[in-house]
């Protein structure tokens, strides 16, 4: 299945470690197709507001041409509220877009 998104996107790689596979993204380029995409297709669930602060460091990285220790500060503040940090659960408005399923 990995092979198949992989192909179908035109980007990443796979790699599989015994009985585990891994779909990598790591150039910027690919990066931002990733985003892209989820700006379209929103995700369930806090899944959303992982990717709304992921693309917000990406973008604060990828727009300031100096590396500062500032900005490396705003990335880690960014990073310290996601997935099992996470603490503000607050949808942005409009939320309407967000599809809570049973699955």
């Amino acid at each position: 299945m990995l092979r198949f998104i992989q192909k179908q996107l035109g980007i990443g790689s796979v790699t599989t470690r015994g009985k585990v596979s891994y779909f990598n993204v790591i150039k910027q380029e690919e990066l931002l197709k990733i985003i892209e995409i989820f700006r379209n297709s929103h995700l369930n669930t806090t899944k959303h507001l992982n990717f709304l602060a992921f693309s917000e460091a990406y973008y604060l990285y990828t727009e300031k041409r100096h590396k500062t220790i500032e900005l490396k500060a705003k990335i880690d503040n960014i990073r310290s509220t996601m997935n099992n940090e996470r603490l503000d659960f607050s949808m942005p408005e409009p939320s309407k877009h967000i599809r809570i399923t049973p699955y």
